[in-house]
Protein backbone atom coordinates (compact mmCIF):
# COMPACT_ATOMS: atom_id res chain seq x y z
CA UNK A 1 0.00 0.00 0.00
CA UNK A 2 1.15 3.50 -0.44
CA UNK A 3 0.84 6.26 2.01
CA UNK A 4 -1.35 9.18 1.51
CA UNK A 5 -2.00 12.89 3.40
CA UNK A 6 -5.36 14.41 4.35
CA UNK A 7 -5.76 17.35 6.12
CA UNK A 8 -7.69 19.65 8.08
CA UNK A 9 -8.23 22.24 10.93
CA UNK A 10 -6.18 21.85 14.21
CA UNK A 11 -7.06 22.69 17.68
CA UNK A 12 -6.11 20.96 21.01
CA UNK A 13 -8.31 19.69 24.13
CA UNK A 14 -5.11 18.46 25.77
CA UNK A 15 -3.41 15.47 24.46
CA UNK A 16 -4.32 14.22 21.62
CA UNK A 17 -7.72 16.14 21.49
CA UNK A 18 -9.91 15.21 18.74
CA UNK A 19 -10.91 18.66 17.71
CA UNK A 20 -7.40 18.37 15.57
CA UNK A 21 -9.50 16.70 13.19
CA UNK A 22 -12.23 19.16 13.19
CA UNK A 23 -13.52 22.57 13.05
CA UNK A 24 -13.63 23.46 16.96
CA UNK A 25 -11.81 26.19 17.79
CA UNK A 26 -9.36 25.85 21.13
CA UNK A 27 -10.27 28.40 23.42
CA UNK A 28 -9.22 29.74 26.86
CA UNK A 29 -10.24 31.82 29.73
CA UNK A 30 -9.91 35.94 29.70
CA UNK A 31 -7.27 36.40 32.24
CA UNK A 32 -6.70 40.36 32.87
CA UNK A 33 -3.98 42.16 34.15
CA UNK A 34 -5.79 43.75 36.73
CA UNK A 35 -8.21 42.44 39.60
CA UNK A 36 -11.79 42.73 39.58
CA UNK A 37 -11.85 43.01 35.64
CA UNK A 38 -14.43 40.85 34.30
CA UNK A 39 -14.16 39.77 30.47
CA UNK A 40 -17.78 38.86 28.36
CA UNK A 41 -18.67 38.53 24.99
CA UNK A 42 -19.24 41.19 22.39
CA UNK A 43 -22.79 41.21 21.77
CA UNK A 44 -23.35 39.23 18.14
CA UNK A 45 -20.11 37.87 17.95
CA UNK A 46 -20.22 34.22 16.56
CA UNK A 47 -17.66 31.58 18.39
CA UNK A 48 -15.05 31.30 15.34
CA UNK A 49 -10.75 31.12 15.04
CA UNK A 50 -10.74 33.42 17.25
CA UNK A 51 -13.40 35.48 19.65
CA UNK A 52 -13.41 39.40 20.42
CA UNK A 53 -13.54 40.03 24.09
CA UNK A 54 -14.80 43.27 25.83
CA UNK A 55 -12.90 44.25 28.34
CA UNK A 56 -14.71 46.88 30.87
CA UNK A 57 -12.65 49.83 32.25
CA UNK A 58 -14.22 49.82 35.86
CA UNK A 59 -12.79 53.37 36.26
CA UNK A 60 -15.00 54.45 33.78
CA UNK A 61 -12.82 54.42 30.87
CA UNK A 62 -12.89 53.61 27.14
CA UNK A 63 -14.06 49.95 26.31
CA UNK A 64 -11.61 48.41 24.51
CA UNK A 65 -11.49 45.04 22.89
CA UNK A 66 -8.58 42.13 22.82
CA UNK A 67 -8.41 38.96 21.58
CA UNK A 68 -8.52 35.85 23.73
CA UNK A 69 -8.51 32.12 23.47
CA UNK A 70 -12.02 30.72 24.45
CA UNK A 71 -12.99 27.65 27.00
CA UNK A 72 -11.78 24.32 24.77
CA UNK A 73 -15.30 22.95 23.70
CA UNK A 74 -15.82 18.86 23.77
CA UNK A 75 -14.53 16.86 21.62
CA UNK A 76 -16.81 15.63 18.46
CA UNK A 77 -17.90 12.42 17.44
CA UNK A 78 -15.98 10.95 14.24
CA UNK A 79 -19.59 11.53 12.90
CA UNK A 80 -18.97 15.42 13.22
CA UNK A 81 -15.61 15.42 12.45
CA UNK A 82 -16.14 13.69 9.19
CA UNK A 83 -19.69 16.29 8.27
CA UNK A 84 -16.12 18.11 7.93
CA UNK A 85 -14.45 16.35 5.08
CA UNK A 86 -18.21 17.18 3.26
CA UNK A 87 -18.12 20.52 3.32
CA UNK A 88 -21.13 20.63 5.98
CA UNK A 89 -19.70 23.07 8.42
CA UNK A 90 -18.70 26.95 7.56
CA UNK A 91 -15.44 27.92 6.34
CA UNK A 92 -12.72 28.93 9.25
CA UNK A 93 -9.99 31.22 9.04
CA UNK A 94 -7.17 28.62 10.47
CA UNK A 95 -4.68 27.58 7.33
CA UNK A 96 -5.47 24.09 7.01
CA UNK A 97 -2.50 22.31 7.25
CA UNK A 98 -2.54 20.56 3.96
CA UNK A 99 -4.17 21.36 0.70
CA UNK A 100 -8.28 20.42 -0.21
CA UNK A 101 -7.03 19.22 -3.45
CA UNK A 102 -4.87 16.42 -1.40
CA UNK A 103 -7.63 15.62 0.68
CA UNK A 104 -9.62 14.80 -1.77
CA UNK A 105 -7.02 12.40 -3.19
CA UNK A 106 -7.52 10.42 0.39
CA UNK A 107 -10.91 10.79 0.03
CA UNK A 108 -11.07 8.76 -3.00
CA UNK A 109 -8.87 6.50 -2.01
CA UNK A 110 -11.25 5.85 0.98
CA UNK A 111 -13.39 5.26 -1.19
CA UNK A 112 -11.89 2.61 -3.47
CA UNK A 113 -10.84 1.00 -0.43
CA UNK A 114 -14.23 0.64 1.63
CA UNK A 115 -15.54 -2.22 -1.26
CA UNK A 116 -12.35 -4.27 -0.42
CA UNK A 117 -12.64 -4.13 3.29
CA UNK A 118 -14.18 -7.36 4.52
CA UNK A 119 -16.37 -7.08 1.66
CA UNK A 120 -18.45 -10.91 2.62
CA UNK A 121 -18.84 -9.61 6.04
CA UNK A 122 -22.69 -8.99 6.65
CA UNK A 123 -21.95 -5.67 9.45
CA UNK A 124 -19.68 -3.98 7.04
CA UNK A 125 -21.64 -3.18 4.26
CA UNK A 126 -24.19 -0.21 4.01
CA UNK A 127 -24.21 1.24 7.98
CA UNK A 128 -21.21 -0.27 8.81
CA UNK A 129 -19.76 0.44 5.71
CA UNK A 130 -20.29 4.44 6.33
CA UNK A 131 -18.83 4.42 10.07
CA UNK A 132 -15.99 2.84 8.55
CA UNK A 133 -15.88 5.44 5.84
CA UNK A 134 -16.39 8.43 8.72
CA UNK A 135 -13.73 6.87 11.00
CA UNK A 136 -11.09 7.18 8.67
CA UNK A 137 -11.64 10.19 7.09
CA UNK A 138 -12.16 11.38 10.68
CA UNK A 139 -8.39 10.67 11.36
CA UNK A 140 -7.36 11.69 7.93
CA UNK A 141 -8.25 15.05 9.36
CA UNK A 142 -7.19 14.04 12.53
CA UNK A 143 -3.77 13.12 11.53
CA UNK A 144 -2.50 14.99 8.35
CA UNK A 145 1.10 13.83 8.58
CA UNK A 146 -0.47 10.32 8.21
CA UNK A 147 -3.61 10.75 5.99
CA UNK A 148 -4.50 7.36 5.01
CA UNK A 149 -2.32 4.60 4.04
CA UNK A 150 -3.81 0.82 2.37
CA UNK A 151 -4.03 -1.45 5.32
CA UNK A 152 -5.74 1.39 7.65
CA UNK A 153 -9.16 0.57 6.65
CA UNK A 154 -8.25 -2.99 7.66
CA UNK A 155 -7.53 -2.07 10.96
CA UNK A 156 -10.00 0.47 11.25
CA UNK A 157 -12.98 -2.84 10.23
CA UNK A 158 -11.87 -4.98 12.89
CA UNK A 159 -12.15 -1.85 15.54
CA UNK A 160 -15.30 -0.99 14.52
CA UNK A 161 -16.31 -5.07 14.78
CA UNK A 162 -15.54 -4.99 18.47
CA UNK A 163 -16.64 -1.48 19.40
CA UNK A 164 -18.38 2.09 18.83
CA UNK A 165 -17.43 4.36 16.39
CA UNK A 166 -15.68 6.80 18.44
CA UNK A 167 -14.22 4.09 20.37
CA UNK A 168 -12.95 2.46 17.46
CA UNK A 169 -11.16 5.97 16.12
CA UNK A 170 -8.86 6.20 19.38
CA UNK A 171 -8.15 3.04 18.96
CA UNK A 172 -6.71 3.65 15.73
CA UNK A 173 -5.08 6.40 16.47
CA UNK A 174 -3.18 4.70 19.36
CA UNK A 175 -2.17 1.60 17.15
CA UNK A 176 -0.87 4.41 14.21
CA UNK A 177 0.48 6.50 16.43
CA UNK A 178 2.35 4.28 19.16
CA UNK A 179 2.81 0.98 18.07
CA UNK A 180 2.97 2.31 14.25
CA UNK A 181 4.89 5.04 14.24
CA UNK A 182 6.68 5.63 10.62
CA UNK A 183 4.33 2.54 8.92
CA UNK A 184 1.74 4.87 7.53
CA UNK A 185 3.91 7.77 6.82
CA UNK A 186 5.29 8.94 2.90
CA UNK A 187 7.92 6.69 2.95
CA UNK A 188 7.07 3.65 5.15
CA UNK A 189 10.62 3.58 6.42
CA UNK A 190 9.92 1.75 9.80
CA UNK A 191 7.85 -0.88 7.75
CA UNK A 192 10.93 -1.22 5.44
CA UNK A 193 13.39 -1.25 8.84
CA UNK A 194 11.34 -3.57 10.84
CA UNK A 195 11.32 -6.15 7.22
CA UNK A 196 14.58 -6.07 6.83
CA UNK A 197 15.28 -7.10 10.93
CA UNK A 198 12.85 -9.70 10.02
CA UNK A 199 15.00 -11.03 7.19
CA UNK A 200 17.59 -10.63 9.23
CA UNK A 201 16.07 -12.96 12.20
CA UNK A 202 15.54 -15.47 9.66
CA UNK A 203 18.62 -15.94 8.77
CA UNK A 204 20.02 -16.45 11.85
CA UNK A 205 17.64 -18.76 13.21
CA UNK A 206 16.34 -20.53 9.63
CA UNK A 207 19.56 -20.41 7.56
CA UNK A 208 18.39 -22.86 5.30
CA UNK A 209 14.94 -21.47 4.71
CA UNK A 210 16.78 -18.17 4.43
CA UNK A 211 18.70 -19.21 1.51
CA UNK A 212 15.71 -20.95 0.03
CA UNK A 213 13.91 -17.61 -0.03
CA UNK A 214 17.19 -15.84 -1.48
CA UNK A 215 17.28 -18.72 -4.23
CA UNK A 216 13.97 -18.10 -5.26
CA UNK A 217 14.39 -14.37 -5.74
CA UNK A 218 11.43 -13.31 -3.92
CA UNK A 219 12.32 -12.07 -0.17
CA UNK A 220 10.47 -12.91 2.75
CA UNK A 221 8.81 -9.05 2.80
CA UNK A 222 6.81 -9.59 -0.27
CA UNK A 223 4.36 -11.53 1.88
CA UNK A 224 5.30 -10.34 5.22
CA UNK A 225 5.13 -6.59 5.17
CA UNK A 226 1.11 -6.72 4.83
CA UNK A 227 1.43 -9.12 7.59
CA UNK A 228 2.79 -6.73 10.04
CA UNK A 229 1.03 -3.75 8.27
CA UNK A 230 -2.48 -4.92 9.06
CA UNK A 231 -1.29 -6.91 12.05
CA UNK A 232 -2.30 -10.08 10.54
CA UNK A 233 -5.99 -8.85 10.01
CA UNK A 234 -6.98 -10.42 6.62
CA UNK A 235 -3.89 -12.33 6.63
CA UNK A 236 -4.36 -15.29 9.34
CA UNK A 237 -7.40 -16.58 10.56
CA UNK A 238 -9.84 -15.09 12.77
CA UNK A 239 -9.19 -16.59 15.52
CA UNK A 240 -5.27 -16.72 15.47
CA UNK A 241 -5.41 -12.60 14.23
CA UNK A 242 -7.96 -11.52 17.28
CA UNK A 243 -5.01 -13.51 19.35
CA UNK A 244 -2.41 -11.82 18.10
CA UNK A 245 -4.22 -8.55 18.65
CA UNK A 246 -4.94 -9.45 22.36
CA UNK A 247 -0.59 -9.64 22.97
CA UNK A 248 -0.34 -6.52 20.74
CA UNK A 249 -2.26 -4.29 23.02
CA UNK A 250 -1.42 -5.63 26.49
CA UNK A 251 1.88 -5.53 25.24
CA UNK A 252 1.60 -2.27 23.38
CA UNK A 253 4.84 -3.20 21.40
CA UNK A 254 5.90 -4.95 18.25
CA UNK A 255 7.44 -7.58 19.83
CA UNK A 256 4.79 -10.20 18.61
CA UNK A 257 4.33 -9.49 15.11
CA UNK A 258 8.11 -10.54 14.74
CA UNK A 259 7.55 -13.73 16.95
CA UNK A 260 4.18 -14.58 15.13
CA UNK A 261 6.28 -14.34 11.54
CA UNK A 262 9.13 -16.22 12.91
CA UNK A 263 6.34 -19.00 14.40
CA UNK A 264 4.64 -19.34 10.93
CA UNK A 265 7.99 -20.17 9.54
CA UNK A 266 8.81 -22.36 12.31
CA UNK A 267 5.58 -24.49 12.21
CA UNK A 268 6.15 -25.03 8.10
CA UNK A 269 9.58 -25.53 8.32
CA UNK A 270 9.20 -29.09 6.68
CA UNK A 271 6.61 -28.07 4.80
CA UNK A 272 8.93 -25.42 2.91
CA UNK A 273 11.74 -27.10 2.13
CA UNK A 274 9.60 -29.90 0.28
CA UNK A 275 7.79 -27.05 -1.50
CA UNK A 276 11.49 -25.57 -2.89
CA UNK A 277 12.13 -29.44 -4.06
CA UNK A 278 8.55 -29.20 -6.28
CA UNK A 279 9.33 -25.57 -7.26
CA UNK A 280 6.24 -23.86 -5.16
CA UNK A 281 8.21 -22.12 -2.70
CA UNK A 282 6.42 -18.90 -2.78
CA UNK A 283 3.45 -20.74 -3.49
CA UNK A 284 4.33 -22.19 0.05
CA UNK A 285 5.12 -19.16 1.70
CA UNK A 286 2.23 -17.26 0.85
CA UNK A 287 0.21 -20.11 2.37
CA UNK A 288 2.10 -19.55 5.53
CA UNK A 289 -0.27 -16.84 7.50
CA UNK A 290 -3.55 -17.82 5.90
CA UNK A 291 -3.29 -22.18 6.84
CA UNK A 292 -2.75 -21.15 10.64
CA UNK A 293 -5.43 -22.45 11.54
CA UNK A 294 -4.23 -23.90 15.58
CA UNK A 295 -4.49 -19.99 16.95
CA UNK A 296 -2.91 -22.06 20.55
CA UNK A 297 -0.58 -23.79 18.98
CA UNK A 298 0.72 -20.42 16.99
CA UNK A 299 0.69 -18.36 19.77
CA UNK A 300 1.95 -20.85 22.16
CA UNK A 301 5.19 -21.21 19.73
CA UNK A 302 5.65 -17.65 19.17
CA UNK A 303 5.33 -16.37 22.62
CA UNK A 304 7.11 -19.40 24.38
CA UNK A 305 9.65 -20.68 21.40
CA UNK A 306 10.97 -17.03 20.82
CA UNK A 307 10.09 -15.65 24.48
CA UNK A 308 14.44 -14.94 24.35
CA UNK A 309 13.06 -11.89 21.06
CA UNK A 310 12.49 -9.00 23.50
CA UNK A 311 11.41 -5.78 22.90
CA UNK A 312 14.89 -4.46 23.52
CA UNK A 313 16.49 -6.77 21.43
CA UNK A 314 14.32 -5.96 18.67
CA UNK A 315 14.91 -2.03 19.51
CA UNK A 316 18.94 -2.73 19.01
CA UNK A 317 18.15 -4.74 15.75
CA UNK A 318 15.97 -1.64 14.27
CA UNK A 319 18.78 1.03 14.83
CA UNK A 320 21.36 -1.43 13.57
CA UNK A 321 18.93 -1.84 10.28
CA UNK A 322 17.95 1.85 10.02
CA UNK A 323 21.72 2.93 9.62
CA UNK A 324 22.24 0.09 7.08
CA UNK A 325 19.28 1.34 5.40
CA UNK A 326 19.81 4.91 5.34
CA UNK A 327 23.61 5.75 5.74
CA UNK A 328 25.08 4.28 2.93
CA UNK A 329 23.08 1.07 2.44
CA UNK A 330 21.80 -0.50 -0.77
CA UNK A 331 18.24 0.50 0.17
CA UNK A 332 17.30 3.91 -0.34
CA UNK A 333 13.64 5.46 0.27
CA UNK A 334 12.62 5.93 -3.45
CA UNK A 335 13.16 2.37 -3.91
CA UNK A 336 10.50 1.23 -1.55
CA UNK A 337 8.10 4.36 -1.28
CA UNK A 338 6.11 4.87 -4.59
CA UNK A 339 5.62 8.65 -3.50
CA UNK A 340 7.53 11.30 -5.08
CA UNK A 341 8.36 12.79 -1.75
CA UNK A 342 11.08 10.11 -0.66
CA UNK A 343 14.04 11.44 -0.36
CA UNK A 344 17.30 9.78 -1.32
CA UNK A 345 19.36 11.20 1.34
CA UNK A 346 20.36 9.77 5.50
CA UNK A 347 17.54 10.15 7.61
CA UNK A 348 17.96 11.08 11.56
CA UNK A 349 17.17 8.48 13.61
CA UNK A 350 13.70 8.01 14.49
CA UNK A 351 11.65 6.59 17.57
CA UNK A 352 10.87 3.24 16.58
Amino acid sequence: GGAGTGGGDQAGTGDKALDRAGEDIQDGDSSGDRAGEKAEEKPGDEVGPRTVLVERNTEGGDVTEQDEPRTPPAAKTTTELSQQTEGETEERDVLPEIEESAFAKVKEQIEKDLPRTFPAHPLLDGIGRDALKRVLLAYARHNPSVGYCQGMNFLAALLLLLMEEEAAFWCLAAIVEDILPGYFTNTMLASAVDQAVLQALVEERFPRISAALESSGAPLAAVSASWFLTLYVNQLPWECALRVWDVLLFERTRTVLFQTALALVDLNAQRLLAAEADDRFMECVVTLAPGAFDGSGLLANATSGFADLTWERLLHDYRVQHRKLTFGGSWRMKSFASSPKAQVRPLPLPEP
